[in-house]
């Protein structure tokens, strides 16, 4: 997404984005982990699939990297939406109620279809507003995996550790394409 992002809009906005897009979802993360229960399952699944779901939309007729991320971000979020419903029914929270789950996932599930909509009614041939997504979900997505990846450091609420590698990845990024090209 990072790659596609700044052939759109530049590396300066790309990395821009990206750091935002990582604080953003720094920020709503720990937020969540003080509310507790299945706040953190829903608020991930919402901020993963608006930004996502605008620009799937968006990209309906176009062809070529875009259209392939975008399929592939759909058929990633069939058992992500499987696997968060079984989480919530059976985690320690007022959603482990199956009724309760089921109307949370179901209430989730319509927010990308909207976001879908509005994508390919409103935001066919915006370029730009597009690459400035890819790279805030780049940025959010890339503190997620790294999140999972090192759970020891954020079970002593280490999120700097998280931060740490988003920043190293986007200067990685920004000296391979300055230099090394």
């Amino acid at each position: 997404m990072v790659v596609e992002a700044e052939k759109i809009v530049g590396l300066i906005i790309t990395v821009f984005a990206f750091v935002i897009g990582a604080i953003l979802f720094t920020v709503l993360d720990r937020i969540a982990e003080k509310k507790g229960g299945g706040a953190g399952i829903l608020l991930g699944i919402g901020l993963d699939s608006i930004p996502e779901s605008l620009a799937i939309g968006a990209a309906v007729g176009f062809s070529g990297p875009f259209a392939a991320i975008s399929l592939l971000i759909g058929i990633q979020n069939i058992p992500e939406g499987i696997a968060s419903y079984r989480e919530m029914k059976e985690g320690k929270s007022i959603l482990k109620n199956t009724r309760n789950a089921f109307i949370a996932t179901g209430i989730i599930s319509a927010i990308p279809v909207v976001m879908g909509l509005i994508g390919l009614f409103f935001m066919r041939g915006m370029e730009q507003i597009i690459g400035m997504i890819l790279a805030l979900l780049a940025g959010g997505i890339f503190y997620m995996l790294y999140y999972d990846m090192i759970p020891k450091a954020h079970k002593e609420k280490e999120w700097l550790t998280t931060f740490g590698a988003v920043l190293g990845f986007i200067i990685g990024f920004v000296v391979v394409l300055t230099i090394g090209s």
